[in-house]
């Protein structure tokens, strides 16, 4: 199965090519969502070439995977630029990624990959206008699979999620208390497990206008698939307000956050002077909203629709000079503690092997977050379905791998091998199933006489003249052997 995820992710950026790949200005889009993204980059290259005079070769779908995998590997093996892995010096040149593709026709992709037709977009004063026009089609299909993949865990959090960038661009913003304090806002809706099951860029002021309740409005727009369902929602000062939390409830939406004490409807309670360390005040309203204030060494408040305020618990506090004391506080709190962590780990898996690509185009930082994204869902995923325990490195090869497979199986008969490619161990040969099963370019060719990888053991060893030529992998052939056809079905 792991083979498919790979496949997976295209299918979630935009699915495998199944028709015409050159498409030319004019002619109509084809059918359906996975042609889209090939057809609109070929559609910029030729309105490229019409412009400038200059001749192209439209790209393919087994190009494009290609592409895409070569940036996603250079996620686990950076290098200062893309032009160093096609390097002259031996210091810096990678024999795997240089032999996919050429330079020049990675940068043509880089150059035209699209997602939408630039001669369509609204004028910028126009009262269409969309200030990520170019992202739209590709964020509106990948936020639908997304949620279609995984049906969500009860216990989820509402946060934001950075994007680093420091170019100039208007819906660009400043966070100081964020460790990424320059780049795009993203609003992410997460599970406990980490998947990223909704996400929505921040575009910034509409009409020039500050937008009133924005913290309620994105969650209600996050949440709003689902309604009634009892799920358990977690989010931080921001967003939180006791007409919010009245509404989810309303809707059957367990919700709990901190509060700025300073909302509007929030009843008075004890002042800090009047409390002391592990001291609790409460209140609750005839809606079923319940408002807890906790002092530690500062204050905490917390509202809630759906906890106790009167359950309690207790955990351990050092003192000044190092002894351990016993803390009481409300249950909301440490619930609290325990499931807000939910983007916080999307962004932690994200972050580790993530495609840093850079690039005039402003859009594109945007478009490779979610790529990234798309991986680190594919990998929740697969831990959740319980299959072989896999480091999410070995994860990402392993989808690079799949991606890669037609390129490396056409590379046969090229002066390049593809046994460079292939991961040898001198008792069994160990060809990923992305290549051992890829179409019918396997073909038997004669060889020195040597175990068979498919029927020989260590008791009965049974040798053979013939060979795969694309696994270079020693198999039977025979009147009464099918060795070479049961090792390319399964």
């Amino acid at each position: 199965m792991m083979e498919a995820l790979g496949r997976r992710v295209v299918a979630v950026v935009g699915g495998p090519m199944r028709a015409h790949d050159n498409m030319l200005v004019g002619e109509r889009a084809p059918v359906g969502e996975e042609r889209h993204q090939l057809w609109v980059t070929n559609l910029c290259a030729q309105q490229s070439s019409l412009t400038t005079g200059k001749p192209y070769v439209p790209g393919s779908m087994e190009e494009l995977e290609t592409f895409f995998e070569i940036n996603i590997l250079m996620g686990i093996k950076p290098l200062p630029s893309y032009r160093d892995y096609w390097s002259s010096g031996a210091d810096l040149h990678d024999s795997y990624v240089s032999q996919l593709m050429s330079k020049r026709r990675f940068e043509w992709f880089l150059t035209n990959l699209h997602l939408n037709d630039n001669s369509k977009m609204p004028q910028r004063w126009g009262t269409n206008y969309d200030k990520i026009y170019k992202l739209r089609p590709f964020l509106e299909r990948i936020s639908h699979n997304l949620q279609k993949a995984l049906n969500p865990n009860d216990c989820m959090a509402v946060d934001e999620s950075m994007i680093k960038f420091k170019g100039r661009y208007s819906i660009k913003q400043y966070l100081p208390k964020k460790p990424i304090k320059r780049g795009y806002k993203e609003w992410v809706l997460a599970d406990k497990s980490g998947y990223a099951w909704k996400l929505d860029i921040y575009i910034g002021k509409k009409d020039n206008a500050v937008e009133k309740k924005l913290g309620e409005r994105v969650v209600k727009d996050l949440t709003e698939n689902i309604k009634g369902k009892d799920h358990r929602v977690y989010f931080d000062n921001y967003f939180s307000s006791p007409d919010l939390l009245r509404d989810l409830k309303e809707n059957k939406i367990h919700a709990c956050g901190t509060v700025n004490p300073s909302r509007k409807s929030l009843p008075k309670l004890k002042s800090d002077k009047e409390m002391k360390r592990g001291d609790y005040d409460w209140a609750t309203s005839n809606t079923g909203l319940s408002v807890m204030k906790w002092k530690d060494k500062r204050s905490v408040h917390l509202l809630s629709n759906f906890h106790d305020p009167i359950q309690t618990t207790e955990f351990t506090r050092k003192e000044k000079y190092g002894n351990e004391i016993k803390v009481s506080c409300p249950i909301a709190l440490s619930d609290y503690n325990a499931n807000m962590n939910c983007v916080d780990k999307f962004d932690q898996l994200k972050g580790v092997y993530e495609t840093d690509r850079k690039s005039r185009k402003l859009w594109h930082k945007i478009f490779w977050y979610f790529i990234d994204a798309t991986v680190v869902n594919a990998f929740i995923i697969h831990k959740e379905m319980k299959w072989p325990k896999t480091t999410l490195k070995d994860f990402i090869r392993e989808i690079a791998r799949d991606l890669v497979a037609p390129a490396l199986v056409a590379s046969r008969g090229k002066k390049r091998s593809l046994s460079s490619h292939l991961q040898f161990n001198k008792k069994k040969s160990n060809v990923p199933k992305s290549v051992r099963l890829e179409s019918s370019s396997h073909q038997p060719e004669r060889s020195t006489r040597r175990r068979c990888a498919a029927c020989s053991s260590k008791k009965q060893q049974i040798r053979t003249d013939w060979m795969c030529s694309v696994c270079k992998v020693p198999l039977c052939l025979g009147k009464r052997k099918t060795c070479f056809q049961d090792y390319h079905a399964s």
